[in-house]
């Protein structure tokens, strides 16, 4: 297919055709780019993002569990006890969650050291509540036997009023007093969970001990003073074993439970901030890739409006090319060359432009060499009628110049007195005429010092009314100037005219003939 025997029509629909499918293919392009971008953002979603909500999740359900714990530690009752089953049971589900949600292996990894954390962390809580239930248990046989104890010595202090001496009572108050101060020991070490105080209480109950082991007679040695050695004994022991309790739970919270209660914390905000970095990666990747989309992006554009540059120019010239033809060709005609063709491989509309515009050129040409030839008659001819018309001009100037010289001396004005001019008019009176007349009659009073103009109409065969106007407006300009005016020689047929006219005839001095004019005027006007 050739390009330039196509029609304008097509050749414009297939360059912006091509220029929509260019397009379109960046479209498609850039859809399928974000398309697999948002699956990746997707799967972001659904993994990264889920596992920084689980590690988060892990990290929080850690703390509230470390916090019921705390709180059962320090308050060991039943009910913060639950808590802290329940806050641990938890954990453990969060993290058999995770377990099932995040595969990978990193994920996996962290996961299963949190777990054994989690175990570790579990089997130190159970000691350490092993232990406080064994510590209850140790309260009680101590409380039980150091109130016994008490309670015994006290008896014997009853028994011992008035009936023995008084050093027997003086040990024994002394030896209850120790028991008090053992009991108060006892009571504070419960309260501190300090195992300080309990060498305290043992060392109290041990003066009681001795208080009672002083009473050395046999005759003053009764069961109940027995049991009271026992019970005191017994309390010692209890004492013991309940300071070795609390020595070993205070050991416990403070080194083995802290150490991993850190560690399950850590292990934690491990997963999180791994799951953080995670997310971040992902996130990155994603800007990565949209960076590089992007840019990507940015090349195709260029490279279609570069493309789309170059064919707008490659159109627009198969388009203007055999326009410019044309018009250099137009230029030439507009100067006169209408030999020169157009030669063009042009087709389709611009084809039969060229070829009407070349029939057209040939016909302009033959025009052109006939107008040519019938200028050259014509200005042959001209020649023939400039020299006539310069003729006729000279002729007719010599006619106005006879003709002005007739008008002039058709119009003599004649000074017969002193003051007194003369106009005889003769034969037909038209208004170019009356024109000269009015003008001459008028200048010649101006120089005369007339002061009375007679108007000899003698010859004057006929007045039509436009002329009777003429006379008397002359009539009305030499009263202006200071002459009167006079006619004489009225015939018959100039009396009817002017009566005829209706015109206004009082301004006008009347008199039969030229000579009884001139009679009048010599009586009216002096020398």
């Amino acid at each position: 297919m050739n390009w330039n025997h196509l029609s304008l029509r097509r050749r414009i629909l297939l360059g912006y055709g091509l220029g929509l499918v260019i397009m379109s293919a960046l479209i498609f392009f850039l859809l399928f780019r974000l398309e697999r971008l948002n699956a990746q953002v997707a799967a972001l979603n659904a993994g990264a993002a889920a596992e920084a909500e689980l590690g988060a999740q892990l990290a929080a359900s850690s703390a509230q569990a470390q916090q019921a714990v705390n709180a059962y530690l320090q308050q060991p009752r039943a009910s913060t006890r639950a808590q802290a089953t329940q806050a641990l049971d938890a954990l453990a589900s969060d993290l058999a969650l995770r377990a099932q949600k995040i595969q990978g292996g990193g994920a996996e990894g962290l996961t299963a050291e949190f777990g054994a954390r989690l175990n570790d962390y579990q089997a130190t809580f159970h000691t350490i509540d092993s232990l406080l239930k064994l510590q209850k248990t140790q309260q009680i046989a101590t409380n039980h036997s150091t109130t016994q104890a008490n309670t015994l010595i006290g008896q014997q202090l009853v028994k011992s009023i008035g009936a023995t001496s008084s050093t027997r009572l003086t040990v024994l108050l002394t030896a209850q007093s120790n028991l008090q101060s053992a009991i108060l020991s006892i009571s504070r070490m419960l309260a501190e969970q300090s195992p300080q105080q309990a060498n305290l209480a043992v060392a109290a109950l041990k003066l009681a001990r001795l208080r009672l082991e002083s009473i050395n007679n046999p005759a003053e040695i009764n069961f109940g003073l027995r049991e009271a050695l026992r019970t005191t004994n017994q309390s010692i022991s209890a004492t013991l074993d309940l300071s070795n309790t609390l020595t070993q739970l205070a050991m416990l919270r403070s080194t083995e439970l802290s150490a991993r209660s850190e560690a399950l914390q850590g292990s934690a905000n491990t997963i999180a901030r791994n799951a953080l970095i995670a997310y971040t990666k992902a996130s990155a990747s994603i800007e990565q890739q949209m960076r590089q989309i992007e840019q990507g992006t940015l090349v195709a554009l260029a490279a279609t409006l570069i493309f789309a540059l170059l064919l707008g120019l490659r159109l627009a010239r198969t388009l203007t090319r055999p326009l410019d033809t044309l018009l250099a060709a137009t230029e030439r005609i507009a100067q006169g060359n209408y030999q020169q063709a157009v030669v063009s491989s042009e087709g389709g509309e611009f084809g039969k432009l060229i070829t009407a515009f070349e029939r057209m050129r040939v016909t302009l040409g033959e025009q052109r060499a006939e107008v040519e030839r019938q200028q050259s008659a014509m200005a042959s001819r001209n020649n023939e009628l400039e020299q006539a018309l310069a003729q006729l001009q000279r002729a007719t100037a010599e006619r106005e110049a006879l003709a002005s010289t007739v008008r002039t001396l058709s119009v003599p004005i004649i000074p017969i007195l002193k003051h007194v001019l003369v106009v005889p008019l003769v034969g037909e009176f038209e208004l170019e005429r009356a024109h000269i007349f009015t003008q001459r009659l008028l200048e010649g009073v101006t120089n005369q010092r007339a002061r009375l103009a007679i108007i000899d109409i003698t010859g004057v065969a006929m007045l039509d009314p436009a002329v009777v106007r003429w006379l008397l407006n002359t009539a009305a300009a030499l009263k202006l100037l200071g002459a009167n005016t006079m006619l004489v020689g009225v015939n018959p047929e100039v009396a009817q005219a002017l009566v005829a006219s209706g015109a206004n005839l009082s301004g006008l001095d009347v008199a039969p003939d030229l000579r009884a004019g001139v009679a009048r005027a010599m009586r009216t006007i002096p020398n």
